[in-house]
């Protein structure tokens, strides 16, 4: 029987060796923002519509393994691109109003991520809603603006 702390140690190099495989992967293709992305579609198990705007100038792609990991990527804003991979037990933010909110990734499907909100609920949500919450996050980035807005409150 295997420990916390060697499940805790396998998760993380399988998940530096798969953020290694993907970044190795970016760097052999090219910028594929606002052109034409049929192939990259045939590439990925999920593309990611949004109603009512043109998904095909700047597409979002998910990649899932059932309860082990999603890379999401594509184009935002004018000529911003994004490339996360977030692994069941890492952090990520679930809702937002003035405070981003946190909590740990639990279960991860092909058409929802699932948290843990850390007060004994579990928080689902849809590949697109966890994408738009997600494509610029970084843990130091959130606890930054966290704090500032505790100043404003």
């Amino acid at each position: 029987m295997t420990t916390l702390l060697e499940n805790q140690t396998q998760l993380s190099k399988e998940k530096q060796a798969a953020e290694a495989a993907y970044q190795k992967g970016l760097e052999e293709q090219p910028d594929k923002c606002g052109t034409d992305f049929l192939e990259e579609f045939k590439k990925c198990q999920v593309l990611l519509i949004d109603q009512g705007r043109d998904t095909t100038e700047k597409p979002w792609f998910a990649e899932v393994i059932n309860n082990k990991m999603i890379r999401f990527h594509g184009c935002y804003g004018r000529d911003s691109k994004f490339d996360k991979v977030l692994m069941v037990g890492d952090q990520a933010i679930y809702d937002s109003y003035n405070l981003k909110y946190l909590g740990r990734i639990v279960k991860i499907t092909q058409k929802t991520v699932s948290f843990d909100t850390g007060n004994g609920s579990i928080k689902r949500l849809k590949l697109y809603d966890f994408i738009s919450r997600n494509q610029n996050f970084t843990l130091a980035a959130t606890y930054k603006h966290n704090n500032e807005e505790m100043n404003c409150i």
